[in-house]
């Protein structure tokens, strides 16, 4: 809700939250304030790629699942609007857990491992479905995994998050990822100062199927090809690896995920030593982001 300040503050007025100072011109934040809102993205990790069988005919891979996302800066997922910011109580712990990509499959014939979920205080987003293999459903997650061709249905993703991973290509069609977003294509999101895409789904492999594009995210088409690895804290689902030689060629894995907090620059946040981070101030504002671990967080 939007703050309506008075047209003719006083010096050193309290107005909920926030002092009027005087010589600035300027409301600042008041140190005591007991609760903080604060704007945050959270992905996370993308789901392993599936790969094809070294026999038959039209056995592609499934492109591994987005991670889940949610957001209050952009939409909260490809139908969600954007939700309102997360409030942070003054002295009160809040757990930030940042999820790896799962692993893609290793050879000939085998699926993919789902992608790891990230935290960040009452919000869990749910890791990316593992891409599918030969005619094998891709795995349910935040976004669901790509089925393998040419017969393999798609998993189920979490409604309105995320961003499905693309099937596994064949001339008789693979299926792309369920409920969870449309397209395989991420979200953008300009919270860390920069607009970077988010939670893509995965490519499938073989021409003719559906092939995804993904931000984040690659894949193989053809035969014979490694898949590509989705982008580290995006969330991107790992690309498939195609029809393969007797010595087996590796789907790609998930990109781990990431959590971006944006709040008032008169705030400091205190962040316990198990996390990876980094903290840029600008425009009165501090942002935050966490790209690896786990510990707690509180003002």
């Amino acid at each position: 809700m939007a703050l309506d300040f008075p047209d003719s503050p006083s010096d050193g007025q309290y107005y909920e939250g926030f002092n009027w100072d005087a010589t600035a011109s300027v409301w600042r934040v008041r140190s005591n304030f007991a609760y903080i809102p604060v704007d945050f993205l959270v992905v996370a990790g993308g789901g392993g790629g599936g790969v094809g069988s070294n026999s038959g005919s039209n056995r592609g891979g499934g492109g591994g699942g987005a991670g889940g996302y949610r957001s209050s800066t952009s939409l909260s997922g490809t139908s969600t609007p954007a939700e309102n910011p997360l409030v942070f109580e003054r002295g009160v712990f809040y757990t930030i857990t940042i999820g790896e990509g799962g692993a893609g499959g290793a050879g000939g014939g085998q699926s993919g491992t789902a992608g790891e979920d990230s935290v960040c205080g009452p919000i869990t987003v749910t890791g990316g479905g593992y891409g599918g293999r030969n005619t094998v459903a891709g795995g349910v997650g935040g976004s669901g995994g790509g089925g393998g061709g040419p017969s393999g249905s798609g998993g189920a993703g979490e409604i309105g998050v995320g961003s499905n991973g693309n099937g596994g290509g064949t001339n008789t069609g693979g299926h792309g990822g369920g409920a969870g977003g449309g397209s395989g294509l991420g979200i953008s999101n300009d919270i860390s100062g920069s607009t970077v895409g988010y939670a893509g789904g995965g490519w499938g492999t073989n021409s003719g199927g559906w092939l995804g594009s993904g931000y984040g995210s690659g894949g193989s088409v053809g035969s014979n090809t490694p898949g590509l690895d989705g982008t580290a804290n995006t969330g991107g689902g790992g690309g498939a690896a195609g029809r393969v030689d007797p010595s087996g060629q590796p789907a790609g894995d998930g990109g781990s995920g990431v959590v971006i907090l944006k709040y008032d620059a008169n705030f400091d946040l205190n962040i316990g030593v198990g996390l990876t981070h980094s903290t840029i101030t600008s425009g009165g504002y501090k942002v935050t982001t966490f790209t690896a671990g786990t510990d707690t967080v509180n003002f």
